[in-house]
């Protein structure tokens, strides 16, 4: 009887050391598994074994990069140490609560069709830099509208440049002085003067150049350049508002050409303009030039029409 139980006793113990040893297999068969490799840094599935096509409905932190090249939906906050690349773009939101907490949130404006930021309290359009939101150029005289959004705009302006004189010898010949330059404006907010028209040439040899307008009253005012000898004066943007050269005349080696028309002047003025929605725009006309002269069968030549000026009106 006794022999009987010590081979009861015997079968029992391996048992117990077999279910053991499956259990060990079992656990390293997991472990290798969820680590999913063989010399893992962290324990977790790699990112490519992570099944998100259902939306992430709480928070979700990444220690590294993410990168998705399809939808990534979170319902909560998701937080990434490294870069988040969407290779076919990040879709913005357009939540309407802007406070302390959320402070430096990106939102679109679905109704104004612009980007804002929160900056604590209000929902700040962004934009800015010397291209600003908007740009018009107006090279003739038109309206401007003002497009969705804008409040402000800074705008430029150069009148016309004045027209050059013609040329002849004494006071006759029908020889005349170069008109002034129109003067630019935007509504009744700015207007800037154009180039003044310069006198015929005629006795003291070669006409003096004209006045180059004046700006005053805004935050940049730049006076034209004045016309030198029978050269108009240099529009300060490229060839705008410059003024017309003067009108050649010459006898007997002698040269009594009209003078140079001078630039228009330039301003640029910050403007409120969240009270309209359109603008009248003004473009100064360059001044027609002088008419040419005859003396003794001479034909002068008549002065050069200066140069329309100038309007641009940066929306922001």
């Amino acid at each position: 009887m006794k022999k009987s139980l010590n081979i009861q006793i015997n079968f029992t113990n391996r048992a117990i050391y077999t279910l053991i040893a499956f259990g060990i297999f079992v656990f390293v068969g997991v472990a290798v598994f969820a680590f999913g490799t063989s010399s893992p840094s962290t324990f977790g599935h790699s990112a490519a074994e992570l099944d998100l096509s259902g939306g992430v409905p709480g928070d979700a932190l990444f220690l590294g990069n993410v990168k998705t090249n399809g939808n990534l939906n979170v319902a909560g906050n998701m937080k990434t140490s490294g870069i988040l690349d969407a290779v076919n773009g990040i879709k913005v939101g357009t939540s309407v609560t802007c406070g302390t907490s959320v402070e430096g949130t990106l939102r679109y404006n679905s109704a104004s069709k612009n980007m804002g930021v929160c900056d604590g309290t209000n929902w700040a359009k962004m934009g800015g830099g010397s291209g600003g939101v908007s740009a018009q150029v107006f090279t003739a005289s038109g309206t401007w509208t003002k497009p969705s959004g804008v409040t402000k705009v800074i705008v430029e302006l150069i009148g016309g440049g004045g027209g050059g004189g013609s040329g002849t010898y004494l006071s006759d010949g029908g020889a005349s002085n170069g008109a002034t330059g129109g003067t630019s404006s935007f509504g009744s907010y700015i207007s800037t003067l154009g180039g003044g028209g310069r006198i015929k040439g005629y006795v003291t040899k070669v006409g003096g150049g004209g006045a180059g307008g004046i700006a005053s009253g805004s935050i940049i005012n730049i006076d034209g350049a004045s016309g030198n000898g029978r050269g108009g004066g240099k529009g300060i943007f490229k060839n705008q508002g410059s003024g017309g050269s003067g009108g050649r005349y010459q006898e007997n080696g002698q040269d009594y050409s009209g003078g140079g028309g001078g630039a228009g002047a330039y301003e640029k003025q910050l403007i409120d303009v969240s009270g309209v929605s359109s603008v009248s725009v003004t473009v100064g006309k360059g001044g027609v030039g002088g008419s040419r002269g005859i003396y003794t069968g001479i034909d002068g030549t008549s002065g050069n029409k200066g140069i329309n000026g100038l309007v641009i009106v940066w929306g922001y």
